[in-house]
């Protein structure tokens, strides 16, 4: 099985239920509200609109993630044949596609109708950040997908890590940036609307992610084939 063949299975399954087509509405809706509600001040001010879409697609990608975590575990038996290297390569490439698709309903709508005025604003630099942000919620999706949690505890843990637990942080001390860097995914995506990144901070941003890739790998022992968890239709 490839990876488009598990981005695939994932679409569908997302496509299948209520809350993935609320989540196709509203980020396809997010230009337009941010087009509309900034300008009033209804958000906050450090916030621009053109910048503000990269963040929405951003959240809609890691949401789409932590949602693909529990079908992909479901069928994740098919990906034995693999092995655990085969498995996690073809489960992290299958998260980030998704969150691809899921950001591109949020930047497609924006670079339609854009009217980049932030001088300090790089689209082509930001669109890298932003996938790097996501492969980061990905791998450490992946090493969650290891540990023995209920799926929702695992979506739940996740969440948190990447959206709760960075706000809770400080980088005033060295521990407090070193947290901040395993498990803030869109620092890179921040600075980048700032100020041009210097080929340091790519690697000092990548560092992490390959870093929960190797945990995941570790914690991948091969164990007892598992039944399927759902049923298996016959595709004729």
């Amino acid at each position: 099985m490839s990876a488009l063949h598990v981005t695939l299975d994932l679409v569908r399954h997302h496509l299948r239920r209520p809350l993935g087509w609320l989540l196709v509405v509203l980020l396809l809706l997010s230009w337009p509200a941010l087009r509309t509600f900034l300008p009033l001040g209804l958000v906050t001010a450090d916030l621009h609109h053109w910048t503000g879409a990269y963040e929405v697609a951003f959240l809609g990608g890691a949401l789409v993630i932590v949602l693909g975590m529990a079908p992909l575990d479901g069928f994740s038996w098919l990906l034995r044949p693999a092995g655990p290297s085969g498995r996690i390569a073809l489960q992290g490439a299958a998260l980030t596609l998704t969150a691809a698709l899921a950001g591109a309903l949020a930047l497609v709508p924006a670079h339609l109708f854009h009217e980049w005025q932030l001088v300090s604003f790089r689209a082509g630099e930001s669109l890298g950040a932003l996938v790097l942000g996501w492969l980061h919620v990905a791998a450490l999706a992946l090493c969650a997908l290891q540990l023995p949690l209920e799926p929702r505890v695992r979506a739940i843990l996740v969440l948190a890590l990447v959206t709760v637990v960075p706000g809770l942080l400080t980088g005033e001390t060295g521990a407090g940036r070193a947290a901040l860097s395993w498990l803030d995914a869109g620092e890179t995506l921040r600075g980048s609307f700032e100020f041009p990144l210097a080929s340091a901070h790519w690697i000092g941003a990548g560092l992490p992610i390959f870093g929960w890739v190797a945990c995941a790998l570790a914690l991948a022992a091969p164990g007892p084939p598992r039944d399927p968890t759902h049923e298996i239709r016959d595709p004729r």
